[in-house]
Parts: C-alpha cells; sequence; structure tokens
C-alpha cells in the first residue's frame, strides 16, 4: 500500500517505519507512535490518512487539554458540538493524539471507552455508534512513563497505557536516514556531518535540549542553498548553545568552518 502511494503521488518520502505503523491500524485501528522529537511521527500520521483515503483530524494533547477539548462539548446555546476525536468516531476520520504524553492523566482516562474501541460511546447525551472508518493514532516523545531528561511528560494511567501496549501497537519512530538525506535535497552528502554530530551529542553526553532532528534537515538545506558554507550554517543552528557544546559536537568540522560556527554564537 506504501509503495502504490508514493507510486500513485498520495505520499512522499515515507519513514522506515511507517509500514509498521500502517499494519497496527489496519490490525486493530490504533498505533502509539513514540520517540524524540522531530523524527516525522505527525507527518507519518498524515500520510496514514491519506493511504486510507480517510479525513484527519488533529487534537493537540497538551497541558490543558480536557476531554471536553478532545471529544466535545455542551455550547451556551444546548447543542452539542463535537471535537476532533468526537467528530473521528462518529464520522469515521483518522484521529491523531498528537503529544498524548503531554496531556493530563484526567484527559486521557476519559478516552479509555474510546482506545478501547467500544461499539457505543456517549457524545453528550447520545450513545453515538463508532464509524467502521475510524482510526486512532497517538503521538509521543515518551512511552508515557512521565518526564524523561529531555521532555515535560506526564506519567498515564496503567490502564490507559495496556490499552495500547497489550495489543503490540506502540511503535517507536527514529530518526530516518533515507528521509533526511531526502529532506537536505542538493545536499544529501552532507548527511554524514549531521549524523556524526548526532552521535557526539550522544557520546559528549551534551544536554538533551539540544537536538539534530528532521527540522534542522530543513535548515540545514534551506542556508546552504542560500550560500552560507557550513560552518555558517551550523552557526546560525546553533546560536542558542554553548561555545564548549559546539566545539565537542562539531569537532569533525575543519578548523576553519568551526571557527566560523563559533563566531556566530550569541549574535542576532
Amino acid at each position: 500500500m506504501i509503495n502504490e502511494a508514493v507510486v500513485g503521488g498520495i505520499i512522499e518520502n515515507p519513514h522506515n517505519q511507517l509500514r509498521e505503523a500502517l499494519a497496527c491500524v489496519l490490525a486493530f485501528g490504533r498505533c502509539f507512535m513514540a520517540g524524540p522529537s522531530g523524527t516525522g511521527k505527525t507527518h507519518a500520521a498524515t500520510q496514514i490518512a491519506a493511504i486510507l483515503g480517510r479525513e484527519f483530524q488533529f487534537a493537540p494533547c497538551d497541558g490543558d487539554a480536557s476531554k471536553f477539548d478532545l471529544l466535545g462539548m455542551t455550547t451556551a446555546t444546548g447543542a452539542w458540538e463535537d471535537k476532533p476525536v468526537g467528530k473521528a468516531w462518529r464520522e469515521g476520520h483518522v484521529c491523531l493524539l498528537d503529544e498524548l504524553d503531554k496531556a493530563p492523566a484526567h484527559a486521557t482516562c476519559s478516552l479509555n471507552a474510546i482506545v478501547n474501541f467500544d461499539n457505543r460511546v456517549a457524545l453528550g447525551d447520545a450513545m453515538v455508534d463508532r464509524h467502521d472508518g475510524f482510526a486512532l493514532i497517538a503521538t509521543g516523545n515518551s512511552s508515557m512513563e512521565g518526564p524523561t531528561g529531555a521532555y515535560a511528560t506526564e506519567r498515564q494511567s496503567a490502564d490507559f497505557v495496556a490499552r495500547w501496549e497489550q495489543l503490540g501497537v506502540m511503535v517507536h519512530f527514529d530518526y530516518c536516514p533515507e528521509v533526511e538525506r531526502n529532506m537536505l535535497g542538493d545536499w544529501a552528502s552532507e548527511h554524514d556531518l549531521l549524523a556524526k554530530a548526532r552521535e557526539n551529542l550522544k557520546a559528549e553526553q551534551i544536554d538533551p535540549r539540544r537536538t539534530i532532528q528532521c527540522r534542522t534537515m530543513e535548515g540545514w538545506s534551506m542556508w546552504r542553498s542560500n550560500g552560507l558554507s557550513v560552518g555558517e550554517t551550523v552557526g546560525r543552528l546553533c546560536r542558542l548553545w554553548q561555545e564548549t557544546e559546539v566545539r565537542k559536537v562539531w569537532q569533525h568540522l575543519p578548523a576553519a568552518e568551526l571557527k566560523k560556527a563559533i563566531g556566530m554564537l550569541g549574535s542576532w
């Protein structure tokens, strides 16, 4: 299905974990994609909706999210208004619970019946049948176990986590070299520089807030296409970093390029 969608121009540049995520959705109607920021999880969810030919609903799960933001609410006029999850349930859309692990547990537990794929759920005063086309995808930076070094996540209830874990629909997304090279375009040969920087981030135990991700590839390609050197591009992308961090992470650059990068730190 993925290959056909690429050939047909429905999607492009699929992540190497897209096949596993799609298999979970086809088998169980749901998938939880966990992994570092900027690995393409949200984009993969939109690709699954496109492959299935279904409308896509986006439900942000930030720290203030409530069951009313996700399912729906009664308006001032007394009428029920569906929110993304409720609308997807009723009309058969693919719904993304974006950054689910950042939502408070009281909000996520209100989705137990939804995640359980019950035949009917209460939306307002009415019991609504689940549409056959309904699919649920969630993303997160963790496996819902609570705060980690780099991400401010919430610990989710064990019964809620089990609704994903026990079906085997939790898929780990990591950085995909093929996707990243495609994003770099004319500068794909420089992916090795970025990949080595990512290795150095881990080896040198740099602040986990410093990352090399898909968005970095977009920035790299843009600035290189506008005539900046490698060092100048690093300088633009790492302006909030400390000099010692840049020296350690980008130590593999030629000395002249590393000097250019360091010269741009802190300048706006």
